[in-house]
């Protein structure tokens, strides 16, 4: 059950991919290998999503990682989602493809919710004492109540989520 709602797996792969080109600069390897990955992904992603009444795009439901279930907006999926758009955005500029489906990225981008922060830190992801419906009828009855994160101190593993904008992701550093 614990890697069921674990969305970012795939995407910390298509970054190493789009690292690789970094490294290497094969055009063909960008064209053919990472940009398909990373728009793959980015696609499986944002099938969580949805915009809501404020007005922000938010993820429901996930895990963040193997430390808390069937949460909603966790940090490592805003920032993992917050990390990519931006490099399937300006990777679709470069091959020049996709522009249609870079509007609706860049709109997401744009909307997507805050993350899940107190006035000191960052938390994990919003805990809900009840759960509103999904699509995923038969992903819901994986995770009974018993197995749903409804507290910071409901964790299934030990895992420090909050450093997602640091490492993998590199939104916040020394830069």
């Amino acid at each position: 059950v614990y890697t069921n709602l674990y969305l970012t797996t795939g995407t910390e792969l298509a970054h190493q991919f789009y690292r690789h080109y970094l490294y290497s600069r094969d055009e063909k390897f960008l064209r053919e290998r990472a940009y398909p990955l990373l728009k793959e992904v980015v696609t499986y992603h944002l099938a969580f999503t949805s915009k809501e009444a404020d007005g922000k795009v938010h993820v429901y439901p996930s895990n963040a990682r193997e430390t808390y279930w069937f949460v909603r907006n966790s940090i490592t999926d805003l920032t993992a989602l917050r990390s990519t758009l931006p490099i399937l955005i300006e990777t679709s500029k470069q091959l020049q493809i996709d522009a249609e489906s870079r509007t609706k990225w860049e709109e997401v981008l744009s909307q997507l919710a805050p993350f899940p922060a107190t006035d000191e830190q960052f938390e994990p992801a919003l805990f809900l004492d009840k759960y509103p419906p999904t699509r995923f009828s038969k992903t819901e009855a994986l995770y009974v109540p018993d197995k749903r994160s409804t507290t910071q101190r409901n964790a299934f593993n030990v895992e420090n989520v909050e450093l997602e904008p640091v490492y993998p992701w590199g939104l916040i550093g020394l830069h």
